[in-house]
């Protein structure tokens, strides 16, 4: 299946997604080998991380479950011992506008349950910059996906974020 056919079959997704308040974002200064970091507990498995990189912003979704391999129609396992199958791991950052551009992400058991998923996009990316304009995010995966909504505080937080990132 397409990275655009998995847009629709995560449109689905999406509705039936809980909702989750983007009240508690936390903003971390570069230190340890990372760059600038906010920070979202989604639930309590769940986290979003965006974090600034020199050449890119790192989205890190942990704690993903659920996940369906769309080329073969099975699940992904999520307990230890599980395999994520090659090609599997997609997400997309979604802004609420258009539909979501999965790209490949990076996948790392979670010591918990599910998968830590990681994508890179370029700091010009047009839906990092609809994060200071929009009223909601969500990172799409074949998975769980939770539609999270922005503030005029959390809009400002993330314009002022990519701002520095892109300094």
């Amino acid at each position: 299946m397409s990275l655009s056919k998995i847009g629709l079959t995560a449109l689905a997704v999406v509705v039936a997604a809980a909702p989750a308040s983007a009240e508690n974002w936390t903003a971390v200064g570069a230190s340890d080998g990372h760059g600038e970091r906010l920070s979202l507990a989604v639930d309590p498995a769940r986290s979003y991380i965006f974090e600034c990189a020199p050449e890119a912003v790192v989205i890190t979704e942990t704690g993903v479950t659920d996940l369906l391999d769309v080329r073969t129609g099975t699940k992904v396992g999520d307990g230890p011992g599980s395999t994520m199958s090659p090609g599997a791991s997609v997400m997309a950052l979604f802004t609420g506008k258009g539909s979501p551009d999965f790209v490949p992400a990076t996948a790392v058991a979670n010591p918990a349950k599910g998968w830590d998923m990681t994508i890179r996009l370029a700091k010009s990316d047009k839906q990092l910059n609809a994060l200071a304009k929009t009223d909601m995010l969500s990172l799409f995966t074949t998975g769980f996906t939770a539609a999270v909504s922005l503030s005029v505080a959390d809009r400002k937080l993330f314009g002022d974020f990519l701002a520095r990132c892109r300094a």
